[in-house]
């Protein structure tokens, strides 16, 4: 069995051997695929916008956090993936690989609790709500697989533990029903917009955490590393 000084080798040459091909089926084996639905809550900013241009002492603000929802996610576009080297830390491995663009598409929805404040004092309630379409983009990025390494003394497996995905991030808002006002149409089409970009990388990497290709990945390592280590034995 491998000692602590050579599991690495073994992991990397495993690697080595299915990298090429892993950048070339991973695209075709995720574009289309839906991602899972998000809800999530958080004070949106948008009752600002009940506020005329004299809205004197009394002035409409959040009235604790609202919801968000994003469904219908799904993959779009997955372009140009390369396999990167393994990288190796204290009983880990990243196995990243790089692409130009990673982009998924979607619905999002909002209702926000509105109030109207007077000198501290809270008012008349209201909401808003709003829905449309989401798109997020991360270019010249990179997903990396995160593997734990178990028993690397004896039989010297690896185990799928999360997924990351980095680049240059984009998020665009398209609300239903566009008023007509200018301005409302900006506030209302990119509320939240941070938020949502986070919430859409969760999505991502968690897409990829528990997809059916990194568990295949990892099974495929998993039988390679076997049969080097079987092999060792018989030799």
């Amino acid at each position: 069995m491998p000692g602590t000084a050579d599991w690495q080798a073994i992991v990397k040459a495993s690697w080595d051997s299915i990298k090429a091909k892993v950048a070339a089926e991973l695209p075709k084996a995720v574009t289309g695929k839906p991602l899972s639905d998000h809800t999530y809550k958080e004070e949106l900013g948008v009752c600002v916008l009940l506020n005329g241009p004299n809205t004197g002492a009394a002035v409409w603000n959040d009235d604790g956090p609202g919801t968000v929802a994003l469904t219908s996610l799904h993959v779009r576009d997955f372009t140009s993936v390369s396999a990167q080297d393994a990288k190796f830390g204290n009983l880990q491995v990243e196995l990243p690989l790089s692409f130009a663009l990673l982009a998924a598409n979607g619905r999002y929805a909002y209702i926000q609790p509105c109030a109207q404040y007077s000198l501290g004092k809270k008012g008349a309630p209201a909401k808003l709500n709003g829905a449309g379409n989401i798109s997020a983009r991360s270019e010249r990025g990179s997903l990396t697989y995160q593997l734990k390494v178990v028993d690397p003394d004896k039989t010297l497996r690896l185990e799928l533990t999360g997924a990351k995905v980095d680049g240059q991030r984009s998020i665009n808002l398209e609300a239903d029903g566009q008023p007509n006002n200018a301005l409302l149409r900006i506030l209302l089409g990119s509320f939240s917009a941070g938020s949502q970009r986070l919430i859409i990388s969760s999505a991502l990497d968690s897409f990829f955490s528990h997809g059916e290709f990194g568990r295949d990945m990892v099974n495929e390592l998993n039988r390679i590393i076997g049969a080097t280590l079987a092999q060792r034995a018989q030799g």
